[in-house]
């Protein structure tokens, strides 16, 4: 039996995090970090330059 996500869900061509990443790093000089761990989540460290806030 499929799901019904998949049945309804659109298929989308990997734009988000790329678009995301493109946009702090090069555009605001600034960076992202991941900080994963097995079986207790994954924490997303984004820092900008303070002259961009």
């Amino acid at each position: 039996m499929k799901s019904v996500l998949y049945l309804i869900k659109p298929t989308v061509k990997g734009t988000g995090l790329s678009l995301a990443y493109n946009f702090i790093t090069k555009e605001y000089n600034g960076s992202i970090r991941v900080k994963s761990e097995a079986g207790a989540g994954s924490v997303f460290i984004i820092q900008l330059p303070i002259s961009i806030l």
